[in-house]
């Protein structure tokens, strides 16, 4: 399995500070990805968005050299070779250290009135992966047929009690209307929702903040994953998400990670 990525992160035409950060890294056919975007409104949201990425350096680390992959070489096991089976201590890895993230942001930020981010990781290993997701980053997938979002929006118009109560005309006129309800850094417990499924060959991922799917729209990301063919036309392809995005205002930071699996020699 080869795993071909590229992505940028970009502040925009509006926004003097890019609160956005991006992790790309893969080894094998192990990888990471992840977007957080700092609360834009809120003060320092770059100081979380960094936070995070600091979080998921050091989970790197212990994933793919570090004290998860010794305890498997001791007995002739390479962290690259795990099974199934292992596939979920590697998920609570990177669930630990978004946790320590959001407590690394709460305790690093106490001066500041709010200070927080969201979050959209990948994480993948052989034929498994998982999404785990804060806040209203997020991750979509395309099988060569349907594309479709994998990540929920955690905000308030989606959370369960609120779709029972209101009409969705009623939503869209309140008040609280696309207002977040989860990310990390506003509170002492990370509020974090996952999934996990196996992967196939030519699958591909797109990972965004909200900068890029406000500025585009679901046509053109079923495009762009369509299209996405790795590394022989993925600069092509990060050309054309900004020139879509600056096209549209550009109002808000702009981050993008693309993602291809394919079998070797395809």
């Amino acid at each position: 399995m080869r795993i071909e990525y590229c992505g940028i992160c970009d502040r925009g035409k509006v926004r003097r500070v890019n609160q956005d950060a991006v992790f790309m890294e893969a080894q094998g056919d192990m990888a990471l990805f992840a977007v957080a975007d700092g609360m834009g409104g809120h003060q320092h949201g770059e100081v979380a968005s960094n936070a995070i990425m600091a979080g998921m350096e050091e989970c790197w680390k212990e994933l793919a050299f570090g004290e998860f992959r010794g305890a498997y070489n001791l007995f002739g096991v390479s962290s690259l070779q795990l099974s199934a089976g292992e596939f979920a201590g590697m998920v609570s890895v990177l669930r630990r250290h978004l946790e320590n993230a959001n407590r690394a942001i709460m305790e690093s930020c106490r001066k500041w009135e709010i200070c927080g981010s969201t979050v959209a990781a990948l994480l993948i290993h052989k034929r498994n992966y998982c999404i785990l997701s804060s806040g209203d980053s997020r991750i979509y997938y395309f099988n060569g047929w349907a594309c479709k979002q994998l990540t929920v929006d955690d905000v308030w118009e989606n959370q369960p009690e609120v779709v029972r109560r209101y009409h969705p005309k009623q939503r869209k006129m309140h008040a609280d209307y696309g207002k977040l309800v989860h990310a990390l850094g506003i509170s002492d417990t990370a509020a974090v929702s996952g999934k996990t499924d196996t992967l196939k060959g030519g699958d591909r991922f797109l990972l965004c903040s909200d900068g890029f799917y406000k500025m585009c729209n679901s046509r053109e990301v079923r495009r762009i994953l369509k299209e996405y063919r790795g590394n022989s036309n993925g600069e092509e392809l990060l050309g054309q998400i900004k020139q879509i995005v600056y096209g549209n205002g550009a109002k808000d930071n702009v981050s993008v990670i693309l993602v291809r699996i394919s079998e070797m020699g395809r």
